[in-house]
């Protein structure tokens, strides 16, 4: 029996297109405090992991570490997140600056409204369900 496929049976177009979406949710509310929902997740991340080497938060992330070396840079620029190389050891150390913490205390009211509106619109259960697909999802080595 042959199967049907269309773009909305891609689990690859459906993940995207529901993170876009989300993640256009919280740009929105973030915007005000001039941050993207990118960067202010990355923020996060380094924030409860003070010390973090770089290979460490690219298997959190889920990123490449090229890719996640560029992300880091504005936030290195605008001094929120601090990079410090050991003494021994090749690989630099990230830390949220006092700027850092802020930028997330600036942030954290508008995170909070962007995830109200979004439970509100989709069901608290069903964006809980979502978030822990999602994670059980990037657990998996594929």
């Amino acid at each position: 029996m042959a199967t049907t496929h269309t773009l909305e049976s891609c689990h690859c177009f459906a993940s995207r297109r529901g993170a876009r979406q989300v993640s256009r949710l919280y740009d929105r509310y973030l915007s005000k405090a001039d941050i993207k929902s990118s960067q202010f997740v990355l923020l996060m991340a380094v924030s409860f992991n003070p010390g973090i080497q770089i290979n460490e938060l690219a298997e959190l992330m889920v990123m490449e570490r090229t890719t996640l070396v560029r992300a880091l840079k504005p936030l290195q620029q605008e001094g929120w997140v601090s990079a410090q190389k050991p003494e021994t050891g090749r690989s630099y150390r990230f830390a949220v600056t006092d700027q850092g913490k802020a930028k997330i205390a600036q942030c954290s009211p508008f995170w909070e409204e962007a995830r109200q509106e979004l439970e509100t619109k989709v069901g608290k259960a069903r964006v809980e369900q979502i978030r822990d697909n999602n994670l059980a999802m990037s657990s998996i080595a594929l």
